[in-house]
Parts: C-alpha cells; structure tokens; sequence
C-alpha cells in the first residue's frame, strides 16, 4: 500500500522578487560579456586580494590606474552593475555609457545571428 506524503508543516520561504531581479540582471550582462568575448577572469574572487584600493583603502582613478588587476575589476563592476564611484579606472557614468555600447553591439550580433539563421532555415544560405 503507498503512502502520500504528509505536506510539510514548514512554510516555504518567499522569494525576494529584488534578489531575483538582480540574479536575472547579473546573469544577463555576464552573458553579454561571454558572448562579446570579453573572457577577463573576473568570476574567481582570488584578484581581489591584488586589488590597490585594498591596500589604500579608496578606488580613485588614480589608484586604479596602476592597478594590476583593473581589468578583472572592471569586468566585474561591469557584471554586477557596481554602483561604487570607481571600478577599473572607470566612473560609474563611464561605466553606464560603455555598458550602452556594449549591449547594443550585443544585441547587433545577436540580429545578426539570428538573420544568418533565417536565411540558412529559408535555403538561401549565407550572402
């Protein structure tokens, strides 16, 4: 004879709509980045320990400019959308306006892509 299942006596946790909103952003704009081939090893944390504004204790755009890993730190503020002042060497408006161009060339080679495969699905092959 089988059982059913007592339902649990727990409540599930709600999900925090703000947290998925930003897990979905984050997982957006790092797809972004891996497909534009911006391959800078910004997901392993271990570059943060080389960090110069963790030795000085402020990133300006000075500090950033000598530092050794400015470019893993910049894709990362990138990623994460860093509202911090500087990431990289690049204030956050700078940030915003590269971000801008970054998509939209995204989004050119995804229509791109996307046009290719129409006419390879039309038999009219590439041209």
């Amino acid at each position: 004879m089988s059982r059913v299942p007592e339902a649990s006596s727990d409540p599930k946790p709600t999900p925090d709509p703000q947290q998925i909103a930003g897990l979905v952003g984050f997982e957006y704009r790092s797809m972004v980045l891996r497909q534009l081939q911006i391959t800078v090893e910004w997901q392993q944390i271990e570059w943060l320990d080389f960090a110069a504004c963790r030795r000085s204790g402020v990133a300006t755009r000075q500090t950033c400019i000598g530092c050794p890993v400015r470019a893993q730190c910049l894709a990362a503020a990138l990623a994460v959308d860093d509202q911090a002042g500087w990431r990289g060497a690049v204030s956050r408006p700078e940030r915003e306006d590269l971000w801008g161009q970054l998509e939209a060339a995204f989004l050119a080679l995804r229509d791109k892509n996307f046009m290719h495969l129409d006419r390879l699905v039309d038999g009219l092959g590439i041209g």
